[in-house]
């Protein structure tokens, strides 16, 4: 490389529905927070960002080294919220800290989430993090949205996740399966079916059956609603090919996920 050259960024990928899921850490995993106030500082900023410029927040968590925010961007590009968020934060860190320097470990990542599957996928990885890491359950773990969930509302618009899996009882059940959400961990590389390729896909695999699904007894319904999503049909997908409500089609893909 010549020396003074710009080290060029790949283009970040663009989400169709404007939610990402963003990771913002901490540089040399060294840690965010020295207090609670500067937890509260942070969780302050997010919530001018989405009474100022439209910003819709579905989850977020914070870690010792890292922030997760699960988000629809609102009047501006999501770049320019995040700077927001993170510059104001980085200058309240060091003035109370002394640090001098990069409090965040380059540009924050993201995750395009253009399907409802993958939204409540990326809630319930979010919500899992002090879990997965051992520092604290689902219910007690006070630096998440979790509770705003099941009855404390602060950032979070909770009616979209909690629509698709039918309620608060079906979002806790849907949450403590945990299951194997990998997210920003693992890339996703499978390229989503079009609609027409999942109509074929879908009738392969139910034998010609998927005009008919919603008509069938509760269980076969599930059982075949199990089936589309096995063979990576999205939630919408299954929505529109088999006109059940989406409601219905979410609760029967979260039940296929906890093995009941």
């Amino acid at each position: 490389m010549r020396k003074g050259a710009a080290v060029s960024r790949n283009p970040r990928t663009r989400s169709e529905s404007g939610v990402y899921h963003v990771v913002a850490r901490g540089v040399g995993r060294q840690l965010l927070f020295e207090s609670n106030w500067e937890r509260e500082a942070l969780l302050d900023s997010i919530e001018r960002c989405v009474e100022t410029y439209g910003v819709t927040i579905y989850a977020w968590c914070l870690m010792g080294n890292h922030i997760h925010i699960v988000m629809r961007e609102g009047n501006e590009p999501l770049g320019t919220t995040m700077k927001r968020i993170l510059t104001g934060f980085s200058i309240r860190h060091n003035l109370v800290t002394g640090h001098v320097g990069h409090v965040f470990q380059g540009r924050f990542e993201s995750e395009p989430i253009d399907s409802d599957e993958y939204l409540l996928s990326a809630v319930r990885y979010v919500h899992n993090n002090p879990v997965k890491a051992g520092i604290g359950n689902l219910s007690e773990y006070p630096w998440s949205s979790y509770g705003e969930y099941t009855g404390n509302q602060r950032l979070c618009d909770t009616s979209l996740v909690l629509e698709l899996l039918g309620g608060i009882q079906q979002f806790e059940e849907f949450s403590a399966a945990m299951n194997s959400d990998q997210c920003l961990d693992v890339r996703q590389t499978r390229r989503r079916m079009t609609d027409e390729e999942a109509r074929e896909e879908a009738n392969r695999v139910l034998d010609g059956k998927l005009g008919s699904v919603s008509s069938l007894p509760r269980t076969e319904r599930n059982a075949a609603l199990a089936e589309l999503k096995r063979i990576g049909i999205s939630i919408r997908q299954a929505e529109r090919l088999t006109g059940i409500g989406r409601k219905i089609v979410a609760t029967a893909f979260a039940s296929a996920d906890d093995g009941r």
